[in-house]
């Protein structure tokens, strides 16, 4: 059983969608899914594979909880559950304390990101560190950075890197009109187009990229900012957009569902987070063949290799960023395009859904296991 916060878009929920269906591929394990928050997008997607997903409608409100916690308690008792795993903070707090009360066998959390939200929230962890079996970290620098701060020993942490599925990368894309799509998002065909994904949120620094973006349009005008996503902070960015001049060179495309179409038309992937775990929309940019220019915070220099398939740069810097952006397209075309390749490469050697699940699974088998023996 799948327990998260939510099921809005997002890389730990778009994780969970892809892990069910390659659960009901391999037929190893039967996946239910707990939503602690009211029905959205991916839970939709979820079901559209044929898994059971009940959402628990969680409220702000601490007397609105009861009834929540009771729907979980009477949930775990109908479905039996013999592994949970849960994923993001609240999630895991509360899988770890009912899922232990209730005696599930096997109880695993994981740690998504480098930044769990503060003090607090890491003591919470520490605190129930007992209740939970292992806890799995979807990049080195998170899991360390965890062990550090004492919310999980050593021994109980395992990192299982997040995965993507190339079959369906390449089926998109090569389906893809991309005169049409350009067309459609009315770029002219001989601008270069460099793409972001990701919730316009604190955490992207979307900032940091306009205004390095706005000193490189002063050499480069041909260029345009593919803004993919939607978040609280959309209309403070139309409007920083506009005061730094480049809002006819800026595209807010809002959520689509069309990513790796995206990536096709595209040719180079920016992210500039203020801290992340392993991004999703990396790797699909990797395995799309696409040069990355990333921040240095999380588990992107795992996968973003400076000087190999991108560049890395500090976070919150706009001049090193610019320079990235300048360097990056003073390449020539063989150049960006063997970044792409060994990008690509690295996707397909550690980076695979098919991978994740197979960790995944074997850790489950084994916990199973060594849980029979107690």
């Amino acid at each position: 059983m799948h327990l998260i916060t939510g099921l809005n878009t997002g890389g730990a929920e778009m994780m969970v969608y892809k892990t069910c269906k390659q659960q009901l591929e391999t037929d190893n394990f039967t996946p239910i899914v707990v939503s602690l928050l009211p029905k959205r997008k991916v839970g939709q997607l979820i079901e559209g594979l044929g898994v059971k997903v009940y959402y628990l409608n969680f409220k702000k409100k601490y007397l609105s909880l009861a009834p929540s916690l009771f729907k979980l308690i009477n949930i775990f008792h109908k479905e039996k559950p013999t592994i949970l795993n849960s994923y993001m903070f609240h999630a895991d707090i509360i899988g770890r304390i009912i899922g232990y009360l209730c005696r599930i066998p096997v109880i695993v959390s994981s740690i998504r990101n480098e930044n769990i939200g503060g003090r607090k929230r890491e003591l919470a962890l520490k605190y129930t560190d007992f209740m939970v079996d292992k806890v799995t970290s979807v990049s080195e620098v998170a899991g360390i950075k965890q062990i550090d701060k004492g919310t999980v020993k050593t021994e109980k942490l395992m990192v299982i890197h997040n995965g993507v599925d190339i079959s369906l990368i390449d089926k998109e894309i090569k389906s893809t009109n991309k005169f049409e799509l350009l067309n459609q998002l009315k770029i002219p065909t001989n601008n270069r187009i460099i793409i972001t994904v990701g919730r316009l949120e604190e955490q992207k620094d979307h900032r940091l990229l306009f205004e390095s973006f706005a000193r490189f349009l002063k050499i480069e005008k041909n260029t345009t900012l593919l803004v993919v996503g939607d978040g609280y902070l959309r209309k403070d960015l139309e409007s920083l957009s506009t005061s730094l001049g480049i809002e006819q060179n800026v595209i807010f495309t809002g959520i689509r569902k069309d990513i790796p179409s995206l990536l096709s038309i595209a040719d180079l992937f920016v992210l500039s987070s203020s801290w992340e775990g392993l991004p999703n929309v990396v790797l699909e940019a990797m395995a799309a063949k696409k040069p990355v220019i990333a921040t240095n915070v999380g588990g992107i220099p795992e996968i973003v290799k400076h000087n190999k398939n991108g560049f890395i740069v500090e976070p919150g810097n706009v001049n090193e960023l610019y320079l990235a952006l300048y360097e990056m397209f003073e390449l020539s075309e063989d150049a960006l395009r063997d970044f792409g390749l060994k990008g690509r490469e690295i996707i397909e050697k550690n980076f695979t859904i098919k991978q994740n699940i197979n960790k995944l699974e074997s850790l489950y088998f084994k916990l199973l296991k060594e849980n029979r023996k107690r």
